[in-house]
């Protein structure tokens, strides 16, 4: 869907603070980060002339999604699955 947001760092972050200020593009999850600028208006078309060098930045990058969701009812003895249409090779989560 396309309520998740995305932003990027040039370092890992520690936690959520680190994120305050940044800017964030509306992306659909999942899908490829590439993409994501490139619909966002922030790149140009990747696969003309040499505008594929542009992309190249952001594999240096560190990447942030963010979504807001709404957890169901449950109690203690329930078992909550948090399911992702997508997680590369690795992530960290902070709920």
């Amino acid at each position: 869907s396309s309520d998740w947001k995305l932003t990027a760092n040039d370092i890992p972050l520690a936690g959520l603070s680190g994120l305050a200020g940044k800017e964030w593009i509306t992306v659909e999850s999942p899908g490829a980060v590439q993409l994501a600028y490139y619909k966002a208006g922030k790149l140009p078309y990747p696969y003309a002339n040499l505008n594929s060098e542009l992309y190249q930045p952001l594999e240096q990058k560190v990447h942030y999604y963010k979504k807001v969701f709404k957890t169901p009812a449950f109690n203690e003895t329930d078992n909550v699955i948090l399911s992702f249409d997508g997680v590369d090779y690795t992530a960290k989560l902070w709920l």
